[in-house]
């Protein structure tokens, strides 16, 4: 059972965990297990999901490069950009909602001219058509466009704390005329694993405003944009393809062809041109996919924005509340009033059941696009698990080394083990009013013998002896009091309860008369001639540890102990073993039966009482 000391440790294990909680939500230590977690249930969410059929992608994949060559020449890839005005010149009667392009055209094509004036020639008649520019990232300083001289036909916006003279390197469309630019970019900003999660709806530039190429699409819709700078994507379907899919070249030759039946299906849908070739290297990693092709991840922001779907991080006041709400609950099951064994069953069942709770909660909360990180509350309530079982394992087991170095002296070992177990003993508050049956017994004619032989030779006796009468005490439940001189004290009801314990208490001293017959035959003739007198009474006593700082037994004392040393006085001449008449009622169960017989031996004056007593001499009944 749970003890004083126990409970300090628990409280100032409770502090503990939640300071070390505290640091853990404020240093983000456990982030790649929340990133872990979030990202299955994601995926697993993503898949119940179905992407708009109205945002498809026009993929150049490796089929697409090798089909091609029939109608782009002998080079594979980059194509003259005539085909993908051509592409655009037999899309636009199908009134496509906008064509945008994951495809860079930052430098004019000096070999074919004309194939550019001819893709700028369609362009210029189209008001659907985006196209894409990047932010590179340099360390220098004063470099790059000057963004004021851009702003107008990239779309940058000037905040309040616009820099007016502010530079970015900035890879713009330059093989289109600048009048016909509708762009935005397409950096991927992963985090801090490398993870692509988020999309941003603008970059910052010292204080300029560079709108993606999804929030432009989406805004010339007419469609309002969340504040922030950047969304969660919410994904859908089973993996990346499951956006619908054209192959370019199927497409473009449906053009050359004249196929309106293909060119139909894409009648009012946004198109978003990409490639998917490995040789362009246009992957990134997800939580759909460790090989997610860039153009998916442009498809599936836009059909966020366009839906106003997407994910939100839940507020990070929940994720701290259910936290420490975790090492609370499962610190507090080692503050239950049960043994340490039924402490740790409780806490364990305390983590699982709080852990599937907050996965549930999670992806509960999932199906309304709102993101709870648990993976941290779950981990700080396994921690905290670890570390009450650490601490009190600990505790328990020096305990138990300390009580079975203390009472392994008087009890058998194994009794303490199994009392310590079953919460019975308890090292702190051993003192207490019991009613207990004592013994004394001592060895007759010892003063005789011990003139008769050295030192050693008595020592060497006397061990022999209390060996094989102990090992009886112990083999009858008994506790073993002290040695005084030739003399042993035992008794019978404490440390561990014993409602049999005037019955074990006679057996072991009729064992013990036997023992001692059994003894004296093993040795000479001469020491042959000692014999023992044993008195038990059954009363109330006080037990526990008594002494002082320096000395500390494990004794019983009272009335009790007095008769019953006074009763072992008076076998002298009388009987081997004579028990008091409490003791002889004690053995009779609640039939009224004994298992032995007792020979009434009369009544006798015993020193410091007024009353007699009767005494009687035990013997086993023959079956």
């Amino acid at each position: 059972m749970v003890n004083a000391r126990s409970r300090k440790l628990t409280l100032l294990l409770i502090s503990v965990t939640l300071l070390f909680g505290c640091l853990v939500l404020v240093s983000d230590t456990f982030q790649f297990a929340d990133r872990w977690l979030s990202d299955r249930s994601v995926k697993a969410y993503a898949a119940t999901l179905t992407p708009d059929p109205d945002i498809v992608v026009l993929d150049i994949n490796e089929e697409s490069i090798e089909k091609m060559l029939r109608f782009a020449g002998a080079g594979r890839w980059p194509w003259p950009r005539s085909i993908h005005g051509e592409l655009l010149e037999g899309l636009a009667p199908f009134k496509p909602e906008a064509i945008v392009f994951d495809v860079f055209f930052s430098e004019p094509d000096q070999y074919r001219p004309d194939s550019d004036a001819y893709f700028n020639e369609v362009i210029a008649e189209l008001d659907f058509a985006y196209f894409s520019l990047l932010h590179l990232i340099s360390s220098e300083r004063n470099t790059g466009e000057r963004l004021k001289d851009v702003a107008a036909s990239a779309g940058l916006v000037a905040t309040a704390h616009a820099n007016k003279d502010a530079r970015a390197h900035l890879l713009l469309p330059h093989a289109i005329d600048e009048r016909s630019w509708r762009i935005g970019s397409i950096n991927f900003s992963p985090d801090s694993d490398g993870v692509g999660r988020r999309y941003d709806l603008y970059r910052s530039i010292q204080g300029w405003r560079l709108p993606s190429l999804p929030a432009k699409v989406i805004a010339d819709r007419g469609v309002a944009l969340p504040p922030q700078q950047s969304i969660l994507l919410r994904w859908k379907g089973q993996n990346a393809f499951s956006i619908p899919t054209f192959s370019y070249a199927d497409i473009y030759q449906a053009v050359v062809e004249n196929n309106t039946d293909t060119l139909a299906r894409l009648t009012g849908k946004i198109i978003i041109v990409g490639s998917t070739f490995s040789g362009l290297h246009d992957i990134r990693e997800t939580p759909i996919s460790h090989q997610h092709p860039a153009v998916y991840i442009v498809a599936t922001a836009i059909d966020n924005l366009l839906h106003g779907r997407y994910l939100s991080a839940a507020l990070p006041g929940y994720r701290w509340l259910i936290g420490l709400v975790a090492i609370l609950l499962v610190g507090a099951m080692f503050w239950v009033n049960v043994s340490f064994q039924h402490q740790l069953l409780l806490a364990l069942l305390c983590v699982v059941v709080l852990s599937g709770l907050f996965v549930w909660v999670s992806n509960a909360v999932l199906r309304n696009d709102v993101l709870l990180a648990v993976a941290t509350p779950v981990l700080l309530g396994i921690s905290t698990f670890l570390i009450f079982a650490l601490a009190h394992g600990l505790r328990e087991h020096l305990e138990r080394r300390q009580a079975i170095s203390l009472f392994g002296r008087f009890v058998d070992p194994a009794v303490v083990e199994s009392l310590i177990k079953s919460g019975r003993l308890d090292i702190e508050n051993t003192s207490q009013q019991a009613t207990l049956t004592v013994l004394f017994s001592d060895i007759r004619g010892f003063t005789t013998l011990s003139e008769q032989r050295s030192a050693a030779q008595i020592v060497t006796l006397l061990n022999a002896y209390f060996g094989r009468q102990v090992n009886i005490i112990f083999d009858h439940k008994g506790t073993l009091d002290k040695f005084i001189g030739d003399c042993i004290m035992a008794f019978w009801g404490a440390p561990a309860e014993n409602t049999n314990q005037a019955v074990d208490a006679v057996n072991a001293a009729l064992e013990m008369a036997d023992e001692l017959v059994a003894f004296r035959q093993t040795l000479p003739p001469d020491l042959q001639t000692f014999d023992v007198g044993i008195g038990i009474h059954t009363g109330p006593a006080v037990v526990g540890m008594i002494g002082s700082n320096e000395r500390v037994d494990y004794t019983a004392i009272g009335d009790t102990v007095n008769l019953a040393s006074r009763i072992e006085g008076l076998t002298k001449g009388k009987a081997r073993i004579l028990v008091s008449e409490d003791t002889k009622n004690a053995c009779r169960d609640a039939s009224g039966n004994t298992p032995f017989g007792f020979l009434y031996c009369g009544e006798f004056s015993v020193k410091g009482r007024e009353e007699k007593v009767q005494l009687y001499q035990p013997s086993r009944k023959i079956q």
